[in-house]
């Protein structure tokens, strides 16, 4: 939001959004897919560190992230697969911290959608 005076005007916090969605399962090595939300619950989250040069330049959107998740429930892979580029690493850095509970008992690949918002 712009003030009067033509300046930009952040937010001291500003929000991002997290939305968790499964895309899909895979059984790695078996190149089966398994299209079923039901084996991740998400128990530990946090929140994206909104990038202080994309604040300043205005940037905001969403950013995709892949998310692979070991039979522990523990992320071991991120990569940003959309959104703008100064969103990306802090989407990954954050995805990276999550923690599921994996009813699979296998490496799960979904997605998880940050949505910066100033």
């Amino acid at each position: 939001m712009r003030s009067s005076n033509g300046v930009l005007a952040i937010a001291e916090n500003a929000p991002v959004t997290i939305q968790l969605t499964i895309a899909f399962a895979l059984n790695p090595g078996t190149g089966e897919s398994q299209r079923d939300s039901r084996y991740l619950t998400n128990t530990y989250k946090v929140n994206a560190v909104y990038p202080e040069a994309a604040k300043r330049e205005g940037i905001q959107g969403m950013v995709a992230v892949e998310i692979t998740v070991n039979d522990k429930g523990e992320v071991i892979e991120t990569r940003a697969t959309g959104g703008h580029e100064k969103l990306r690493q802090a989407a990954a850095d954050a995805a990276r911290q999550f923690r599921f509970s994996n009813a699979s008992g296998r490496t799960v690949v979904a997605t998880v959608t940050f949505d910066f918002v100033l």
